[in-house]
């Protein structure tokens, strides 16, 4: 009855010359079928729908007006691969998911899929968001940022079916959906604290991350890898996990965000006071100290970026632990 209903639906929009309508309808198909099984249909359908569109045209979805309209937001790809620094084998793993989706056809020639499904886990402000922006902005797919806290507070007791909704968005709307916080869901089940219906929750999304994925791309996020249920792991194509920044990293940022305003040697002596900081806190302590220097107008020293720190951290410690 489902199948039918969007048969109907796909000549409806045929006729009336409705091309986007066309091709959600067309993708909601392909979904079916993959889910089905049926997985060369499903191939076949969207390399059709790929073929007609526009050159690098990426449908986009507004969430406005929908149940999701609080959960999912679209946020701007304002960051590529030469603004990030992370480690090389983070690097390479982050290109290898932007080549693997770049080649998706010629992988799926061979029979094989690109990596769609990532878990990222760290501790706060060490990348995990601006690593889900680079891989939007290098694939050309949007970037929408999944608040999993609100879906899970607004709809518990039908927190499964939006999920379910959630997951029919993802396979005909393309792009790179950021599960924010995924603790909030993907706790333990054995945990003393979980109530049946949060388990139920559980399940229901490891059974849809089983699902292809139609030109999407899936990342979880969490600041806390040991609450997650050890189920979800076997689920990602790839686990990355985000470290706080080694010394040499630190002087490699130190040297994207300060600009030469400094000399190297200023920023190696530099480098010691952010260790134990995320790159979140140490990119803050860049601008604030460049507007200091800015709105004083006098050089930027040593001296004005270690109290900078010190004020961006008085009263709070946000070393990780």
């Amino acid at each position: 009855m489902v199948q039918n209903d969007r048969i109907l639906a796909l000549l409806n929009a045929h006729y009336q010359d409705d091309k986007e309508g066309f091709n959600t309808v067309a993708l909601q198909i392909a979904a079916a079928e993959a889910r089905a099984g049926h997985r060369v249909a499903a191939q076949e359908i969207r390399k059709i729908v790929d073929k007609n569109r526009s050159a690098g045209k990426v449908l986009r979805m507004s969430f406005m007006n929908t149940a999701l309209s609080d959960s999912v937001v679209e946020e701007l790809n304002l960051y590529t691969l030469d603004d990030i620094v992370v480690s090389e084998e983070i690097r390479t793993r982050i290109e290898r998911t932007i080549m693997e989706y770049q080649e998706r056809e010629l992988l799926e020639r061979n029979g094989l899929q690109n990596r769609s499904r990532l878990l990222f886990g760290g501790p706060s402000g060490t990348g995990k968001t601006m690593t889900a922006s680079v891989i939007a902005n290098e694939t050309g797919l949007p970037l929408y940022v999944v608040q999993l806290e609100k879906i899970v507070s607004r709809f518990l007791g039908s927190t499964s079916a939006k999920l379910a909704e959630l997951f029919e968005v993802i396979n005909t709307h393309p792009g790179v959906y950021l599960f924010d916080e995924f603790d909030a869901i993907g706790t333990e089940r054995e945990r003393d604290n979980e109530v049946g219906e949060m388990r139920r929750i559980l399940n229901s999304f490891l059974k849809l991350t089983e699902q292809p994925l139609i030109r999407s791309i899936v990342i979880a996020a969490t600041n806390d890898m040991k609450v997650l249920d050890k189920a979800l792991f076997r689920r990602f194509d790839d686990v990355v996990l985000f470290m706080l920044p080694t010394k040499a990293e630190i002087v490699a940022l130190l040297q994207k965000k300060l600009e030469k305003r400094v000399s190297d040697k200023t920023m190696e002596n530099l480098a010691g006071s952010f260790v134990g900081y995320s790159q979140a806190v140490i990119c803050a302590v860049c601008a604030d100290a460049i507007k200091t220097s800015i709105l004083t107008n006098k050089p930027l020293t040593k001296a004005m970026i270690e109290e900078s720190l010190r004020q961006r951290v008085k009263g709070f410690d946000v070393k990780a632990g």
